[in-house]
């Protein structure tokens, strides 16, 4: 079984080399990553290997997940401040976020799945747990770690309604893999019950919520003063802002046709836009340029500051802020009036709307809210969040809450309420692993 799976993934890395390839030409991330998927370290990262001692390895998948690791990782430090941590994602975004968070640690791309790829890699590490966050179930990896005597736990699973079609079509695959994992950490029952279904034995399998209600906020948040990111985003505490937050394809034309809209409402209204991915930044613009707005790039803000006679800093008037700069969009959300997340226009299954929650702001969001489907429904059912079927309706909502402050203001604490109401589970999930490891 083990031989024909690894026969399919040798396959289907031939025939996608054309495109890692053009990727590799345009992209330093994915040349600098390329090595590390075949499992080949630079002598860099070898140099920083202590390979007498233990490691725990956190895995994390891409972005989202890279953030919920985050928070897990900070309690891991506190609850194992000797442990030595090996931090690995599969994308260049979440490697890169990754590496921001925590300079001091080794931070690798996840190799691919071939037996040579994943045995090069514990060559170098004596791994004592893995941990893989929101359900990576890979065959080789988790066999070949378990050869090692390593503990694995799965922390913050969830099982969606298309990964649960494709798990079951290879149903018994899926079930030898989690075999060899310990400690199944699902967010809810019937994340429970549908790993369960695919095989895991009912006695590891354990409901812990979701961390992503936890950790929310960043420290750099918390300790800076809103004043202080109004002017970085070149606007004044007095400024109604709408921010429109991990938007993609299909959805900028929407969001600058409705701001067009609600401008003639409420002309003062300013708008950042964060793109999901920084390669739509130019298209945005010419979007932007097309309907005549004034706009900036984030990254640009500081660099067309005007002077007064007095010596005083002040930034030309401008209507849009386009975030093309990594980890800023939670300060966006601080400053923002009210919030809409993208990825949930368009079939994407949106994006995370615990963020602007945490911070007490009204969300909207669109139909397709798959990914984000529990944490949707309790935003909504505490009326913390409006979810709204189309560009009509999400003009309506945005011009209702700017007349209706009270409004603002009730949804806005609703929302942050419903985020604390879901909080706890990372210390649940530190709790596991500790008796994993005991």
């Amino acid at each position: 079984m083990y031989f024909l799976y690894n026969l399919i993934l040798i396959f289907l890395v031939f025939f996608t080399f054309p495109f890692w390839g053009i990727k590799m030409i345009f992209s330093s991330e994915w040349r600098e990553g390329i090595g590390q998927r075949f499992g080949f370290l630079s002598s860099k990262i070898k140099r920083r290997i202590k390979k007498e001692e233990e490691y725990f390895w956190v895995h994390a998948s891409s972005v989202g997940e890279a953030k919920i690791a985050s928070a897990l990782i900070k309690e891991i430090r506190k609850k194992f401040p000797y442990c030595n941590l090996l931090i690995s994602s599969m994308t260049p975004t979440g490697v890169q976020i990754l590496k921001d968070l925590y300079p001091n640690e080794i931070v690798i791309f996840v190799p691919l799945d071939l037996k040579g790829c994943i045995k090069r890699i514990l060559k170098c590490f004596n791994i004592k747990v893995l941990i893989l966050v929101e359900t990576e179930i890979w065959p080789n990896l988790v066999r070949l770690v378990k050869k090692q005597q390593a503990k694995i736990i799965i922390v913050n699973g969830r099982i969606s309604d298309t990964s649960f079609k494709k798990y079951k079509f290879f149903k018994l695959w899926v079930k030898k893999a989690l075999f060899f994992i310990d400690v199944f950490s699902m967010q809810s029952k019937k994340y429970a019950e549908r790993i369960v279904f695919l095989g895991a034995e009912k006695m590891k399998v354990n409901i812990t919520g979701n961390i992503k209600y936890d950790g929310v906020l960043s420290e750099q948040i918390i300790n800076q003063k809103n004043k202080d990111i109004y002017r970085e985003f070149s606007f004044s505490e007095n400024d109604l802002i709408w921010v429109a937050g991990s938007t993609r394809a299909g959805e900028e034309r929407i969001i600058i046709d409705v701001y067009k809209q609600v401008l003639k409402k409420h002309s003062g209204l300013k708008l950042i836009i964060a793109p999901r991915h920084l390669e739509r930044i130019t298209y945005l613009e010419n979007l932007l340029e097309r309907e005549s707005f004034s706009f900036i790039r984030k990254s640009t803000l500081s660099s067309k500051m005007n002077f007064s006679k007095n010596g005083q800093g002040f930034f030309p008037p401008i209507d849009v802020v386009v975030l093309d700069t990594m980890g800023e969009l939670i300060k966006a959300y601080s400053i923002a009036t009210v919030v809409f997340v993208g990825g949930s226009m368009v079939k994407i299954g949106g994006h995370n709307i615990l963020e602007p929650a945490s911070l007490g702001k009204p969300v909207l969001f669109g139909p397709y809210m798959q990914n984000f489907k529990e944490p949707a429904c309790l935003l909504k059912e505490r009326e913390g969040a409006i979810q709204v079927k189309n560009e009509e309706e999400l003009e309506i909502n945005i011009l209702h809450l700017l007349s209706n402050f009270s409004l603002l203001s009730k949804m806005g604490k609703n929302a942050g309420n419903a985020v604390l109401s879901g909080q706890g589970a990372t210390l649940k999930n530190l709790e596991l692993i500790a008796g994993l490891l005991e």
